[in-house]
């Protein structure tokens, strides 16, 4: 049986993680008075939101992880940072559809540097910052 509850407290740290990455971009859009700086702060308040509530779901509990929890943590740590990296990308517009923002995320947190955006050189610093 799946320990449910440590792999979604063990979750919690990683998503803390992806909130801590969304400050850089927030200070750029700070910096250069970019009209994102709201959709970063709404994603940053969600993000940390979700932590949370992660972390909270397994309190003073004991913490036992088998192989298949872990397979469970690896999948579900990839498509929570992605779904949760797409935020920004929805909020401010940057791309057409969902489909578009979780691909641009799912770009960034793998590296692959592929693309649905035209134009990069004429985005703002800050989303630039974000994709990468």
């Amino acid at each position: 049986m799946i320990s449910l509850s440590s792999v979604t407290f063990l979750l919690g740290p990683i998503v803390l993680g992806l909130a801590v990455l969304m400050l850089a971009p927030c200070i750029v859009a700070f910096n250069i008075g970019s009209p994102d700086l709201k959709p970063f702060l709404i994603s940053e308040v969600v993000t940390i939101a979700v932590a949370i509530l992660l972390l909270l779901s397994r309190r003073g509990k004991r913490r036992d992880l088998r192989i298949r929890d872990m397979f469970l943590l690896t999948n579900l740590a990839w498509l929570t940072v992605c779904a949760l990296g797409a935020l920004p990308f929805v909020l401010s517009h940057t791309v057409g559809s969902f489909t578009d923002a979780i691909f641009e995320s799912v770009s960034g947190v793998t590296t692959t540097g592929a693309t649905v955006l035209s134009g990069l050189d004429s985005l703002p610093q800050d989303i630039l910052l974000w994709r990468s």
